[in-house]
């Protein structure tokens, strides 16, 4: 085996591949390879190999991995390492209108934790949104319930605060006329929040880390987050030999080099702050129904 040729897959920071493509992506696996359209030039096009010996582990990102649940042992048994970015809000419906139940979402993580141990199971409280109906008080509930229904199931929490990109900033200028107002909250409140969680987090046997939110790192019991970590998986998976550097995605990331297999504009659960959906109401919609699972691309180009 050519370790020097493994990458690490991401399946998918761009859509929610185990809860929407899992056909797909079990037939790609089944092929040995998928195709990537790169989604800031259609004509490129990049072959991706996903063959077990060149694939040094699959990093999965979902709010629902149920769909993929019956593909785990087939994965473990064909020699693929793996662990999953599970984000778990629990927001109102005017944020998240197609989430699964969060008791549903609960159950089904301890789930997963069972089949494949807490250490491979990420929660990600990400991202937090201030807003009308979801002010500090509600956060520090929230996170309080979902910390104490989550613990023993997972080690480890990544938050960071909502990025204002454009597409998030028409999203939720649409809510804003539904009567749901945004609030940017000042550097003494994201402290104060930032505090309680990880109080709550440490309570609860979670490590809080943070995502691209450096200004957090001096807090007690907080970390630095990297969501493609070869420290993960070193610690996971001890045989796993990596090969390749850090790649930071944006400023303050400390993530691994990845390939990610996904496409934007394509997942349904409709989140109103999320930077991979353009408008979940008529472009997300349409690429979805323009999928085949036989197709070597995830969407048409």
């Amino acid at each position: 085996m050519n370790n020097s040729r493994q990458k690490i897959i991401s399946v998918s920071r761009r859509t929610d591949i185990p809860a929407f493509y899992t056909k797909w992506f079990s037939n790609r696996l089944t092929a040995g390879f998928a195709e990537v359209v790169n989604p800031f030039n259609a004509r490129q096009v990049r072959t991706v190999s996903l063959h077990p010996d060149d694939v040094a582990a699959l990093v999965f990102w979902t709010r629902n991995a149920r769909p993929l649940f019956s593909k785990l042992s087939q994965l473990t048994g064909s020699g693929y390492r793996f662990y999953f970015h599970w984000t778990l809000n629990n927001y109102p419906a005017q944020l998240e209108s197609n989430n699964p139940a969060v008791e549903r979402a609960i159950a089904a993580f301890h789930q997963l934790a069972q089949m494949i141990s807490a250490d491979k199971i990420i929660w990600r409280y990400d991202p937090i949104v201030i807003s009308s109906v979801t002010p500090l008080k509600w956060h520090i509930d929230n996170f309080h319930f979902l910390a104490g229904r989550l613990s023993g199931a997972t080690n480890q929490c990544i938050f960071s605060f909502v990025d204002l990109y454009k597409k998030v900033e028409r999203n939720m200028a649409r809510m804003q006329k539904n009567g749901v107002e945004f609030y940017k909250p000042s550097a003494e409140d994201r402290q104060y929040l930032v505090e309680n969680l990880a109080e709550i987090a440490e309570m609860n046997g979670i490590r809080l880390a943070a995502c691209c939110e450096d200004a957090y790192l001096s807090i007690q019991n907080i970390d630095k987050a990297r969501c493609i970590d070869s420290g993960l998986l070193q610690k996971i998976y001890p045989d796993i030999q990596l090969s390749g550097s850090l790649n930071p995605t944006r400023p303050q990331c400390g993530c691994f080099e990845s390939i990610d297999i996904g496409a934007y504009d394509s997942c349904l659960f409709g989140c109103i702050y999320c930077y991979a959906n353009t408008n979940f109401s008529k472009r997300s919609i349409i690429r979805y129904h323009s999928h085949d699972p036989q197709n070597p691309k995830l969407i048409p180009a």
